[in-house]
């Protein structure tokens, strides 16, 4: 977990690839930025959320102390579910970012 490195993760169901979760851009402060993405036909089913849950608990056994997220504010999905699980720290007018401590 050093500056420059990314840790991308499968999200799977029955076997089947459907989404990604990663880190990267570790701060070397105990800071990563996380992200993820579900494929179009298993979105609205409450995958993002899970993998959302599960990167923020991965985190914290990987011994961080904060991660970060941003996305656009089009994406009004994403951007409910990280205002439901983090704390928003600001936007751009295009980009809301989200922060969360353990």
């Amino acid at each position: 977990r050093k500056d420059g490195t990314s840790l991308s993760l499968g999200i799977r169901f029955n076997g089947r690839l459907i989404g990604e979760g990663c880190f990267w851009g570790f701060d070397l402060m105990g800071g990563a930025e996380i992200g993820f993405r579900i494929l179009p036909r298993w979105q609205s089913q409450g995958f993002g959320r899970r993998a959302l849950k599960l990167l923020m608990s991965l985190g914290e056994e990987m011994g961080l102390i904060r991660l970060y997220a941003s996305v656009k504010k089009e994406n009004i999905p994403s951007v409910r579910l990280l205002d439901s699980v983090m704390e928003k720290i600001g936007d751009d007018g295009f980009v809301n970012k989200y922060i969360h401590n353990y």
